[in-house]
């Protein structure tokens, strides 16, 4: 039987759901399959020539927004992921394996970094756009350091942050996931950081970079200017095991009930990149095969891989 924790999640399954385009369309086809022989059989098909032509317009523009809407939301870009997850999934059973006949020569650095670049460039396809992403590990002082990156993130950086230390507090995301803020218990992402920015949005990377954006104002117009961040769209997923005894009420003892890893972080250059159902599940799995294979690499060869 699955956990309580795992119900909940079963909750947010995908249902089959005929939504309004749907069944417009179901409607139209309805419409386009009786209107001709209604027509035929009324033998009046000339006095209604008009009529049939302002259907057939209304049909078409229904069909050109449909195609519309549904290219821009890109599902059908995520049946590639299956083969990225597979992927990952195969990688990690057969590392697993290899730990425990007793083979050695792979650091979790190194896997780390040949895991992102799958990971990267399978949001890449999944959105359409140019995606990077990295590993923040996270020790018991709530300190976060960044322990590798796919190889675009490396070449983007201006400077390079890999090492420095950033504390949990200073950063919106990761504290919101720590602290199971609402909306924010499983995954954090936001897709405009310039206008979240505004409003509540904190990363310890602007002092570490000695540039904070600046906040401007013309009329009734209110904007960011000089954002040194590489990323406008952000996602982080948390590579954790939460008990069923954890109570999100109990901020101070959190900790007690949670294995944490760290957070894998994905992120664009670009604004509303991120599908907000389905690029967090996506991500979700790659953070659970990496939690998997962190924790049994821990078991087999503690000295090796740490705590």
């Amino acid at each position: 039987m699955p956990s309580s924790s795992a119900r909940a999640y079963t909750n947010c399954l995908p249902k089959k759901n005929f939504g309004i385009l749907n069944s417009l369309g179901i409607v139209s086809i309805i419409i386009g399959i009786f209107f001709p022989i209604y027509q035929i059989f009324l033998g009046d098909i000339k006095s209604n020539t008009t009529l049939l032509i302002f259907y057939l317009i209304i049909i078409l523009t229904s069909c050109m927004f449909y195609i519309i809407s549904q290219e821009r939301k890109k599902l059908n870009r995520y049946s590639d992921a299956v083969l990225f997850i597979h992927y990952v999934n195969h990688v990690v059973r057969d590392v697993l394996k290899r730990a425990k006949n007793g083979e050695t020569g792979f650091s979790r650095e190194t896997l780390t970094s040949y895991f992102l670049n799958q990971i990267a460039e399978c949001f890449s396809i999944t959105t359409g756009k140019k995606c990077r992403a990295c590993l923040k590990e996270l020790n018991s002082e709530l300190n976060l350091k960044t322990i590798a990156r796919d190889t675009m993130g490396e070449q983007t950086l201006k400077t390079n942050d890999t090492g420095a230390v950033h504390k949990l507090s200073e950063n919106t995301d990761f504290e919101s996931i720590w602290r199971l803020s609402t909306g924010r218990a499983r995954y954090f992402l936001c897709n405009n950081l310039q206008n979240l920015f505004l409003s509540e949005y904190k990363n310890s990377t602007f002092n570490h970079l000695r540039e904070q954006p600046h906040v401007k104002s013309f009329w009734f117009i209110t904007f960011v200017t000089n954002w040194k961040l590489p990323y406008k769209s952000t996602l982080v997923i948390p590579i954790r095991y939460v008990s069923d005894t954890a109570n999100p009420d109990e901020r101070e003892n959190l900790h007690l009930h949670q294995h944490y890893w760290g957070f894998l972080c994905i992120d664009c250059k670009s604004k509303n990149v991120f599908n907000e159902i389905y690029s967090p599940e996506l991500g979700a799995a790659f953070a659970d095969s990496l939690y998997v294979l962190f924790s049994q690499l821990d078991l087999m060869r503690p000295e090796e891989t740490g705590a």
